[in-house]
């Protein structure tokens, strides 16, 4: 009996314990796209945050908010249809700053289990700058990836 109890203790901490374990972070590269400003104020209704893009579809729908108050040529991003089976994008935008001079950059990232970490650097501007609503932004290609993101502030 006292054996048996034994066993079915040991088999429950085991499993549980198996299902905690999670792989180390792997750093995953990534190669950058385009980066800039938009000018719109938030009215392109872009939300500060990750956009995994993974189909044609979704990047022109994204593409066409961001031409819809701006432009420019970083903006005309038009992969063959064979790029999304092999890679993805991450758009990723900043919040709507009140000044210009605002530096958003991807330093990083990482893949915990199936939650892909992306480390930013985000800084103010130092000294005098312009006073305009800016919303900066990075795009950049990655393996093809289809899980959930979260993004870290890294301090400077």
């Amino acid at each position: 009996m006292h054996k048996t109890l034994f066993f079915f203790v040991f088999l429950f901490f085991a499993c549980k314990t198996s299902k905690e374990i999670s792989t180390a972070p792997k750093a995953i590269d990534f190669e950058p796209i385009r980066s800039g400003i938009l000018y719109g104020a938030g009215e392109e209704g872009l939300l500060a945050g990750p956009y995994l893009v993974n189909s044609e579809d979704v990047l022109s729908e994204i593409l066409s908010k961001m031409n819809s108050l701006n432009s420019g040529d970083y903006l005309n991003l038009t992969p063959d249809t064979s790029y999304f089976k092999e890679y993805s994008m991450i758009f990723l935008f900043d919040e709507v700053r009140g000044s210009g001079g605002h530096t958003f950059e991807i330093k990083n990232l990482t893949l915990h289990n199936d939650l892909l970490k992306i480390g930013i650097l985000s800084a103010k501007p130092e000294g005098m700058a312009t006073t305009v609503m800016t919303q900066p932004f990075q795009i950049i290609e990655i393996p093809k990836f289809e899980g959930k993101i979260e993004v870290q502030l890294i301090s400077p």
